[in-house]
């Protein structure tokens, strides 16, 4: 079994369950709406760069108790965890792919897309749950991580 901290995984996993919840909630609304509203364009964008900074948050905890390779980046972080196992390989594709939305909001505000804002909660929170799953089983955990 890796080592790891259980309460620092169940913190960091409420965390990004806390944020996927938030997501899901303005991913009820229509695209009209959502797009209308800078509010709740910023709030997506910030409940997403905290789900996504959680599940690095939970990887870099894993990866430094069992000195996994250290990653080059954030990206990099689910590319590690694939490589010891812990994440499928199209799983770590989309994480990647998360993690470069993150930067995208963080550093080009002005180049990020609000239409991709909502299809990002609308069609790919999943990958959130798919990943705590894919942890919670790694580290064999109890399935209620997850």
């Amino acid at each position: 079994m890796p080592l790891h901290d259980p309460e620092k995984m169940v913190k960091a996993g409420y965390e990004l369950r806390k944020s996927v919840v938030r997501l899901r909630d303005l991913g009820k609304l229509s695209r009209d709406v959502f797009m209308k509203d800078p509010d709740k364009t910023a709030a997506a964008k910030y409940h997403f760069i905290v789900a996504v900074e959680s599940a690095v948050d939970l990887c870099n905890h894993v990866i430094a108790r069992n000195m996994y390779r250290v990653p080059d980046d954030y990206g990099d972080t689910f590319t590690v965890m694939g490589e010891v196992g812990a994440l499928a390989p199209d799983l770590v594709v989309e994480l990647v792919k998360m993690a470069a939305f993150r930067n995208r909001f963080l550093y080009l505000h002005l180049e990020t897309d609000d239409a991709q804002v909502y299809e990002l909660i609308r069609n790919r929170l999943n990958h959130f749950k798919l990943f705590l799953d894919a942890i919670s089983r790694f580290l064999k955990r109890d399935p209620s991580f997850s």
